[in-house]
């Protein structure tokens, strides 16, 4: 195969599992004479973005240049999902995988740790062989849910905490004597505002401040960081 003709099936492929996994269609870009391949898609504010490059000069081999992932699906083993596709693909190919470009060390470590190899550059070959072993595919799916990517299998379970959050929030400020402003412009409460006299309090309610704020509720810390961090989830 020409890299014209492996590009669109590496192309197709993983628009396929990008669907899959997220439930909705990337926008696909061709970069830098037809070799990198650039795979993204908003979501709410946030972005998700999976960037490849293919070479087939001195011998055929794909490198994981770009991986952008929203909050809300880090920590959830998506990167190494993501590369158990690139791998099965690599190997029905012929093709050698690399991650390289890495800014991120503890990315880095994990990629060592779950297989891969770091080369003389810095970058990451992933060993096939060894990876297939010690990563079995998990078929994560996420839905999309007020702005955000949130895991099929704890969607539920989200709803009802973002509901608790948003509750205790309320009630906190309430407290206060404040005066409470609730953002809700996109049909959903994104954001709620305390007011009094001079001082201003406010919270974001997005997934990773959902967990950590209710993380801190069920040690009776809440209200202690909302009144010290005075904006909670501003600036993400």
């Amino acid at each position: 195969m020409d890299i014209d003709s492996i590009l669109d099936f590496f192309e197709e492929k993983i628009k396929i599992y990008i669907v899959n996994l997220i439930g909705k269609q990337c926008e696909v870009e061709y970069r830098y004479g037809g070799q990198h391949i650039r795979f993204s898609r908003k979501i709410g504010e946030r972005d998700f973005v999976l960037q490849i490059t293919v070479s087939m000069k001195n011998y055929n081999y794909i490198s994981l240049t770009n991986l952008l992932l929203p909050p809300s699906m880090k920590g959830k083993g998506v990167s190494i999902e993501i590369i158990n596709m690139l791998v099965s693909l690599c190997n029905e190919n012929g093709f050698d995988l690399f991650v390289t470009e890495i800014t991120n060390e503890a990315w880095q470590e994990g990629l060592k740790r779950h297989g891969g190899v770091e080369d003389s550059d810095g970058d990451i070959q992933i060993n096939k062989n060894v990876w297939v072993k010690q990563n079995k595919p998990k078929k994560l799916k996420f839905n999309e849910y007020q702005d955000e990517l949130i895991e099929e299998s704890e969607l539920e379970g989200y709803k009802k905490l973002k509901e608790v959050c948003i509750a205790e929030a309320i009630r906190i400020y309430n407290s206060w004597g404040t005066e409470v402003k609730i953002k809700d412009s996109k049909g959903y409460i994104e954001e709620i505002r305390a007011i009094k006299g001079e001082e201003t309090f406010g919270v974001r309610m997005f997934y990773s401040v959902v967990v950590h704020l209710m993380t801190l509720r069920s040690k009776n810390k809440l209200e202690e960081y909302l009144k010290e961090s005075q904006f909670v989830g501003f600036g993400f």
